[in-house]
């Protein structure tokens, strides 16, 4: 199974017992379920991995959007981390790649090389060093 089935999973569940929370409610109860898919990364990191990309994420919405409705794209992050990206579809943009690079960069010391380079492998693969 993916984790990206996981945590679609778990988003799924919020969206349905969730969907009238506030904004401010909506990305912290994204953020648990998130970063429960990323226990292998640090702590500290899984944090900045989604306060970054959560921030792109709302940059990229409609401004009603739901966050539970947008917060599916953070599947495709949570792959990236497992060794599991589906680089056929290809899904992350290029903005994105950029600053997930440098989010490993500062912390290369504190994960394994194969998850280093795995995913500089594909940052580069995206030009966006």
């Amino acid at each position: 199974m993916f984790v990206s089935e996981r945590f679609l999973g778990r988003l799924a569940r919020l969206r349905k017992h969730h969907r009238d929370a506030t904004p401010e409610e909506q990305i912290e109860l994204v953020r648990e379920a998130f970063i429960g898919t990323l226990g292998d990364l640090p702590a500290e990191m899984a944090t900045e991995v989604f306060e970054t990309l959560a921030d792109e994420i709302r940059g990229r919405a409609e401004p009603d959007a739901a966050f539970l409705d947008e917060a599916s794209y953070l599947s495709d992050i949570a792959d990236l981390f497992a060794l599991q990206y589906d680089e056929e579809n290809d899904p992350i943009h290029r903005e994105d790649w950029q600053l997930i690079g440098e989010i490993v960069n500062d912390y290369a010391l504190d994960l394994d090389m194969p998850t280093v380079n795995y995913v500089m492998r594909l940052v580069v693969d995206h030009h966006a060093i």
